[in-house]
Parts: structure tokens; sequence; C-alpha cells
């Protein structure tokens, strides 16, 4: 993202991102739109979602009006679409699209996308190969799941922001009691620190269970017998 925010449109064109959701994916394109932005303010670059593209693609039909809509995405600077997998059954969408990489691609403008599955994947899942070859022409990446150390140490930089002090052991409850989404995670910890704050309630291993009891016992489902399935069954 850095090497893309230095040089766009010769590092890596187009940059794809795909990983789960909550792991910062959009987070990370915005970044990389900012930095660009704050080199030169006058860079023409626009975020869309697939869904929004879509909808404006359709809008631009509906009052004939492609050209303008063809102008507006083929003179961009940086085009940063999120949720590519959402255009995978749109089939004008997709060879409009196809034509505005070309275009871009042409003139040497930064592309970057951001989905939940690899190009690979979504050849397989429906997009057609044209364009399946022009996402993945670039250099796609995947933004995995952090470790438990990791989701520890964001806990503490994000309390920290609440200016909040949270115990180690605690730490590592939360950490250990959310997977993957990163949302979720500072949710937990909010819970915590509203808790803390709201019932001047000291931040122990015991209040954080009783705060996310919801939480942990997801994550924790209990015992399922053969019998509990098939009483469930026949009721």
């Amino acid at each position: 993202a850095l090497k893309v925010a230095s040089s766009p449109g010769t590092a890596y064109n187009p940059l794809f991102i795909y990983g789960g959701v909550g792991l910062g994916k959009t987070h990370l394109m915005h970044s990389v739109g900012n930095a660009l932005l704050k080199k030169d303010v006058n860079l023409k670059i626009a975020y869309v979602t697939s869904e929004e593209f879509l909808n404006m693609f359709v809008i631009s039909i509906q009052k004939k009006q492609q050209e303008k809509f063809r102008n507006t995405f083929r003179s961009l600077d940086v085009l940063l679409l999120d949720d590519v997998q959402f255009l995978l059954s749109k089939t004008e969408s997709k060879g409009e699209l196809f034509n505005t990489f070309n275009a871009l691609s042409s003139r040497k403008k930064q592309i970057i996308l951001t989905s939940d599955r690899t190009p690979k994947q979504l050849q397989i899942d429906g997009l057609d190969d044209r364009l399946a070859s022009r996402v993945g022409g670039g250099l796609d990446v995947e933004i995995r799941p952090p470790s438990l150390e990791t989701k520890a140490a964001i806990l503490h930089a994000k309390a920290k922001e609440e200016n909040v002090v949270i115990p180690n052991d605690v730490s590592i409850l939360i950490a250990d009691s959310i997977d993957t989404d990163i949302r979720l995670l500072e949710n937990a910890l909010n819970r915590v620190i509203a808790q803390h704050n709201l019932l001047q309630q000291e931040i122990t291993v015991e209040m954080a269970k009783k705060t996310l009891h919801s939480l942990i016992s997801e994550k924790n489902p209990r015992n399922v017998s053969f019998d509990d399935i098939l009483r469930e069954t026949s009721n």
C-alpha cells in the first residue's frame, strides 16, 4: 500500500486486497487515497462500492447519460473499488468495468480493489475471464485474521485512546473470545469500558466474563448430544 501511494499507476496495478469481514480492507484502501491526496490535492480520486458503481451505471442508462458515466470514471487518476464480488452476476456492468480498467491502465492510472474472495475464487464464482485477468494482473494480497497477541495489542491501544488501562488477562480473554472481526473486538472492549465508566466497576476477568457473556457463550456453545438432536428434530 505504501509502495502504491509513493508510485501510483506503476508499482502494483491493480492492487487487489482480499480477506474476511472487518479486517481493514476498506480502511487500507482509504489510507492510500488519503496519502495520495496529501501529496497532490488536485488528483481525481473516486471511492465507490461495487453496488454504487452498478447503481450509477443503471441510472446513466435510464437517463441516457452513458457517455457522462464513462467520462467520469475513465478520466480518474485513482479508482478505489470496494467489494468487487458484488458484480459477479451483473453482466453489463462487468463489461463497463472491464473497459474502464483498460482506459485507466492504458493511461497508467492506479486501480485498487477489495473483495472477500481471491481473484481465482471470483473467476470460479462467475467473474468472466477477461475481467478476472484484469483484476489479477497486478498484485493480490491477503489480509489475514490477526493473532491472539496482535488482537490483545489492538485492545490495549484502543483502551489507551479512552484513557482506560485494561489488565493483560482481560485483554487475552476478550481477544480469545473474538475470532476474526476487528469491529466485534472493539465492540467487546467498548462494552467492558462502558461497564467500567458507567457503573464504576473495576475491570477484572470476572467482570469481563459477565459483561461479554453472550459473546463468550457463542464462542463456547454447550455440548449437544445425539438425543438432544433427535428430540428437537422430532418436535
